[in-house]
């Protein structure tokens, strides 16, 4: 790949007005194509698809070390803090591989294996040793066991250890959520149809609408949904802690295109902000969505008729920034943002 910083102008579809599936005989609703601005100034994102590493700035592809050679489709990458946790699915083998890589790193190192989810001080690693026996324990970043693996319930996924302890829920979605204390996994407080954790509450979906929890307390506020179409995935929480970020997927709106709307809820005041160029038509297994920790939010992704594009956005800004790439697209993807301010660094 070339090392030249290259400003590339977006060439989008047209968004005919007249483009609109009729619901119930009578409610129209859009959906648009990806457009936005474009931008010669530098990203800033260094992103981790598949078994790739990727400096957009640099536009500088390589094989990320210390991975088994297999296709980028068998890599899930999740983000925790500076560093990726990333997820080899292994044809054949009883466990997935689960490695970590650091911001600055162009070689992962094993940590262990099983089904991760984040903590802020490591990863929870579920292992299935049959179908009706499982354990659960947690690694430091290092590999080092911070807690020893432990009989686990198969039917319970965790989501993730957060402020307020453990949140888990069950695979079938049968039964409620969880939360849990981190030290000995026994219950702190129950609740209902998890999305995202916000400080000390908890955001819910119960398929008409949201609620924002306090699980100790029992404190609740109902939020209306900003939509009818699509199912939401979990919130995204800002680097501030003042917004949430929620994309609800379709797919198929119209058929066979996929449907990708981005709101966000401003904890404020509870209202929503629909993100510019919103609703698109996405390919929703291969496009990810985070914030940045200078206080962007990015999507990187397949688009109908941009195809492979980075594009991010500042809070309260009219237009998304679009840069058009070519590079493997995952939903499974991790975006860093590498400028000083972001880093910490003087």
């Amino acid at each position: 790949m070339s090392t030249q910083t290259v400003a590339t102008e977006v060439e989008v579809a047209s968004r005919p007005d007249t483009e609109r599936t009729i619901v119930d005989g009578s409610v129209r609703f859009p959906i648009e194509f990806l457009e936005g601005v474009s931008s010669a100034d530098p990203t800033g994102m260094v992103i981790v698809s598949g078994s790739h590493r990727i400096d957009v700035d640099s536009d500088q592809m390589r094989r990320i070390e210390g991975l088994p050679p297999l296709d980028d489709q068998d890599f899930w990458v999740f983000p925790t803090g500076d560093k990726a946790v990333i997820t080899a699915f292994c044809h054949g083998c009883s466990q997935p591989e689960v490695f970590v890589l650091q911001i600055d790193s162009t070689a992962a190192v094993r940590i262990g294996s099983g089904s991760p989810s984040p903590a802020p001080d490591g990863v929870w690693l579920k292992s299935y040793l049959s179908e009706s026996s499982c354990t659960v324990g947690k690694v430091a970043f290092d590999g080092s066991i911070l807690r020893p693996a432990a009989p686990f319930d198969c039917d319970t996924s965790i989501y993730g250890q957060f402020g307020i302890g453990v949140v888990v829920g069950p695979a079938d979605g049968t039964t409620q959520d969880a939360v849990l204390d981190p030290i000995d996994l026994s219950l702190v407080a129950e609740v209902s149809g998890f999305n995202s954790v916000v400080g000390s509450r908890v955001l819910t979906w119960d398929s008409y609408r949201f609620t924002l929890i306090d699980p100790l307390t029992g404190l609740s506020s109902d939020v209306e949904s900003p939509t009818s179409i699509g199912s939401p995935a979990s919130g995204k929480v800002s680097p501030d802690g003042t917004l949430v970020a929620v994309a609800f997927g379709h797919p198929a709106w119209p058929g066979p295109r996929q449907r990708l709307d981005v709101w966000v809820l401003h904890l404020d005041t509870l209202a929503w902000t629909r993100m510019p160029s919103m609703p698109v038509a996405a390919s929703l297994k291969s496009t990810s969505y985070q914030w940045l920790a200078d206080g962007r939010f990015a999507l990187f992704g397949d688009f109908d008729g941009v195809g492979p594009a980075i594009a991010t956005w500042q809070p309260e800004a009219a237009q998304l920034v679009v840069r058009s790439v070519d590079y493997p697209t995952s939903a499974g993807a991790v975006s860093w943002c590498t400028f000083k301010e972001c880093l910490g660094n003087p």
